[in-house]
C-alpha cells in the first residue's frame, strides 16, 4: 500500500482538505491541491502544514464559495474572504479564501492552538482542467511534481520575491527539492506544462526568477548553476530572457 496519503499533511490539514474535495465534489468542480501540501503528499517534502492551496477551473468561484459557506461558523473565527469593496466586485473575482476550524480528537480545550483555524487560498486556473497536471491520491485530485516546479519558479519571479524573505526560502527549497526528486525519478516537465509560465501574471520574467533566487540559495544547499543544469536535464531548454 502506497504511504503517499492524506495522512502525510497531518490530521488537521488532512481533514481540511477533505472538507475542500467534497464540497468540490457537491458542485462537480474540478479541483486541485497544489503548493507545499501537494509536493507533501506526493513525499517530496516531509513537514506538516497549516496552510492549504487548491487551483479549480475557472468560473466556479461563486458556487463553491455558496457550497462552503453553510458550513462555517462565525463564533470559531470561520468565514469566506473575498477581495472587492461591493458585491458586484467580488463576484467577478477569481480566487477567494476561507477559514476553517478542524476538530481532532485529544484537543485540549484550554489550548487555543487547538482551536485557531486553518486558511484555504482557492483559484481558478487551467490547471485543473489539464489531465497530465494531476493525478489521484488517496481521494484527492494533487499537482504533479512537475507542475509544483513551474508554480514555485513563478512564485520566486513574482515582484513581491524581490528581496530576502523566509516565503522566498520556502518557495526555493521547495524547487531545489522537486528538480532533485524528478532528476533522480528520470523524469521530465512536459512541454504543456512549462508552457503555464506563459498564462503568470505579471509575465514570469527569468531574470527575476534568477534574482530572487540568488538571494536565498545560499540557505537552500545549491546553487544557481545547479538549479540551472537541474532545468535543462529536466527538458527546459530556455532558462534565459
Amino acid at each position: 500500500m502506497s504511504n503517499l496519503n492524506l495522512s502525510r499533511l497531518g490530521p488537521r490539514a488532512a481533514g481540511l482538505a477533505k472538507f475542500m474535495v467534497d464540497r468540490a465534489q457537491e458542485v462537480h468542480a474540478p479541483c486541485v491541491l497544489i503548493g507545499a501540501s501537494a509536493l507533501i503528499m506526493r513525499g517530496v517534502i516531509d513537514r506538516e502544514t497549516k496552510d492549504l492551496d487548491f487551483n479549480i477551473a475557472p468560473h466556479w468561484s461563486g458556487a463553491l464559495q455558496h457550497v462552503i459557506a453553510p458550513h462555517l461558523q462565525s463564533t470559531r473565527n470561520e468565514a469566506v474572504l473575498v477581495d472587492g469593496a461591493t458585491q458586484a466586485a467580488k463576484a467577478v473575482q477569481t480566487s477567494f479564501r476561507f477559514f476553517k476550524q478542524v476538530d481532532e480528537a485529544g484537543d485540549n480545550m484550554k489550548d487555543p492552538a487547538d482551536f485557531l483555524p486553518y486558511k484555504v487560498d482557492v483559484s481558478e486556473n487551467m490547471c485543473a482542467l489539464t489531465p497530465n497536471a494531476f493525478t489521484k491520491l488517496d481521494g484527492v485530485y494533487v499537482a504533479t511534481v512537475p507542475l509544483m516546479v513551474i508554480f514555485k519558479m513563478c512564485a520566486l519571479a513574482r515582484p513581491n520575491r524581490s528581496t530576502w524573505s523566509d516565503k522566498a526560502l520556502k518557495d526555493a527549497t521547495d524547487l531545489v527539492l522537486a528538480l532533485r526528486y524528478l532528476r533522480a525519478h528520470n523524469e521530465v516537465i512536459p512541454p504543456n506544462i512549462l508552457g503555464f509560465l506563459a498564462y503568470e501574471n505579471p509575465r514570469f520574467l527569468w531574470a527575476n526568477f534568477w534574482n530572487a533566487l540568488s538571494l536565498v540559495v545560499g540557505h537552500v544547499g545549491t546553487t544557481v548553476q545547479e538549479v540551472e543544469q537541474l532545468l535543462h536535464a529536466l527538458g527546459v531548454a530556455k532558462t534565459r530572457d
